[in-house]
Formats: structure tokens, sequence, C-alpha cells
């Protein structure tokens, strides 16, 4: 099994990474593959639902982040977990944009 974390954190490395490699530690210890995307830095514009990246897989948008990381999502990573802040807001605009 393959577990792909998604961290929508604005600080990349910062507090929800640290848990996320925590959870990691112990699932590496079953003998879990784990991957984790920092959407901080990460350039991910608005989807344009053209559904360029489930016909063609690819993406619209050439300077963008995403085509990578739908890719890399595509590769078998079960599940697929996204992990954000929780303080004010539930999720970050970046996160959004992903599942959105």
């Amino acid at each position: 099994m393959k577990v792909l974390a998604i961290n929508s954190s604005a600080r990349k490395d910062g507090n929800t990474a640290i848990l996320i490699n925590r959870v990691f530690e112990e699932l590496n210890k079953e003998g879990i593959e784990t991957e984790m995307i920092q959407l901080a830095g990460q350039t991910i514009e608005p989807c344009k639902a053209c559904w360029a990246c489930g016909g063609q897989e690819t993406c619209v948008y050439r300077r963008d982040n995403f085509r990578e990381m739908c890719r890399r999502m595509r590769k078998g990573w079960k599940p697929c977990v996204f992990w954000g802040r929780i303080c004010l807001h539930p999720e970050s605009a970046k996160q959004e944009k992903m599942i959105g």
C-alpha cells in the first residue's frame, strides 16, 4: 500500500508537515510507502473544468504545478490524504483549488 499526503499548509515544513511525518513514521514501520506533497510555494491555478486532465491526462495550465501533482496522485497512491491547517478556516485557498 502507498499513502500520499497533500499538505495544504501555507508554511512548508511547518507544524502540519511535522505531524504528517509523525504519521508517516508509524506507517513506514508497517511497511507502507509514503510521500508528501506540500502546496506551500506551488503555483496552482483555478480549475477551468475543461476535463483535459481526465481525457488527455494533462492540464491546460502550462506553468502550473498541478500537472506534476496530478501525475503523482495517479501513480497508484491510495489513500490520498488532504491535510491542512485547522485554525481560522478549515482549508487553505490552495487546498480548495486542489479539491475544487
